[in-house]
């Protein structure tokens, strides 16, 4: 069963995005995609949550509403015109 190895009940402090999403379940279904994708698969966290991915991720909420955020910094910038 492709979830084999996944740690339930662990919780990760790596920062993810949505982008990640898609990639996660095709690696789980086993798809192969053919076009680069923006996200990147979670199946490595899933499997050791303890896991040191180094990565940021951006958010955008609303207008000017943007954050970058790391496993151990956020940095927040909202602008007003």
């Amino acid at each position: 069963m492709f979830l084999q190895g996944i740690k339930n009940g662990k919780k990760s402090k790596q920062a993810v995005s949505l982008w990640d999403i898609y990639p996660t379940l095709n690696e789980l279904c086993e798809i192969r995609c053919k076009e680069r994708l923006d996200g990147k698969s979670l199946v490595p966290l899933l499997k050791n949550p303890d896991l040191d991915t180094h990565r940021s991720v951006v958010t955008t909420q609303g207008y000017n509403k943007h954050a970058v955020r790391s496993d151990k910094w956020i940095y927040i910038l909202c602008q007003r015109l």
